[in-house]
């Protein structure tokens, strides 16, 4: 549906939101579910990050005798709206360079490795817009370390990068150029500052690798649309264009026919239904 908000036909969409990460081409205005990915790389994910950092690190601040004083956070204070105001105001994507020295500090137990410089090394995030609660202290590492979940991987190296890559590579060989050329990002979660350019640097970061060897002559081919409004509701705009189409009739199914049947047919039975019952008009007209 995202696509007809951006008047094309061929494209490989990347929805992530809340939940998971979704990946599916579509080409000529069809579907290719062979090539569908899918993984659980969502909003979720990240809200997991940041509500177990802060109960590690976060520290609520008092203010006694006109001088602010740290004490433990407990969990009640730590709601998802929080962790979710969180994320929105404050988290980022870093730079793929950037990505690695974090990895490098991490991996070295936090003691050899220099730890990446920070603007600040806490910031202070109020707990209700209208300062009823005590606000807490949250260590700005936060900002950057907990939507790397995204693009660092699992034990089975899946990454929202990978996700689009295995997709295009079990498309046909004839138009991956054409999908690697038209790629479409929606959901909440892609319009988390620096996510684009970051899925860029992996998209042509990862080719080289082995897995992906098919893929190398896409190397710095990849390219994004920039959709007419936020990724968040492209998916509904386009169902909007849709619903008002012409075509809608024998492309959809009724709700009275769902009523009345109570199950929703094999598309491609619709369809040739549609087309049968068009041709017998043409006849009787005859």
């Amino acid at each position: 549906m995202a696509l007809f908000t951006l008047g094309i036909s061929s494209a490989v969409v990347l929805d992530c939101g809340y939940m998971d990460a979704q990946v599916l081409p579509v080409y000529e205005g069809y579907t290719l579910l062979n090539a569908w990915q899918s993984a659980q790389l969502g909003s979720k994910r990240i809200h997991e990050n940041i509500m177990g950092y802060l109960n590690e690190n976060a520290k609520l601040v008092d203010v006694i005798n006109g001088e602010s004083q740290l004490t433990p956070c407990p969990d009640c204070f730590i709601s998802e709206h929080i962790v979710e105001d969180i994320k929105v105001r404050t988290c980022f994507v870093s730079p793929h360079n950037r990505a690695v020295q974090w990895k490098a500090w991490k991996d070295s137990a936090e003691s050899s490795v220099t730890k990446p410089n920070l603007y600040q090394e806490t910031f202070i995030f109020p707990l209700d817009k209208l300062g009823n609660e005590r606000p807490i202290q949250v260590a700005s590492d936060i900002r950057e370390l907990a939507v790397e979940c995204l693009f660092a991987g699992d034990n089975d190296q899946i990454t929202i990068t990978t996700l689009i890559l295995r997709s295009i590579l079990l498309a046909p060989i004839d138009i991956r150029r054409k999908l690697a050329e038209n790629i479409v990002l929606i959901g909440g979660t892609t319009m988390l500052p620096g996510f684009v350019s970051r899925l860029m640097e992996e998209l042509n970061s990862l080719v080289e690798l082995p897995e992906f060897s098919k893929l190398q002559a896409l190397k710095g081919c990849f390219k994004f649309h920039n959709p007419p409004g936020e990724a968040n509701y492209i998916g509904w705009l386009g169902g909007a264009i849709f619903g008002a189409l012409e075509c809608l009739p024998g492309r959809s199914l009724s709700r009275s026919s769902f009523l009345e049947n109570g199950l929703v047919p094999d598309w491609c039975t619709q369809i040739d239904q549609k087309h049968n019952d068009l041709e017998r008009q043409d006849t009787t007209r005859q």
